[in-house]
C-alpha cells in the first residue's frame, strides 16, 4: 500500500490503482511446541 501511495500514484500517467490480495491458511492449530522435559 505504501509503494502504491508514495510511488505509483505520484506518476502523472497513473490515474487509478486496484490491488487484490489472496491469503491462504498454511497451518491451523493452537498447540504450542513445548518441550516436555523441563
Amino acid at each position: 500500500e505504501r509503494f502504491i501511495r508514495e510511488k505509483l500514484m505520484r506518476l502523472r500517467h497513473i490515474g487509478e490503482v486496484h490491488s487484490h490480495i489472496a491469503v491462504t491458511e498454511i497451518k491451523n492449530t493452537t498447540r504450542l511446541p513445548l518441550d516436555t522435559q523441563l
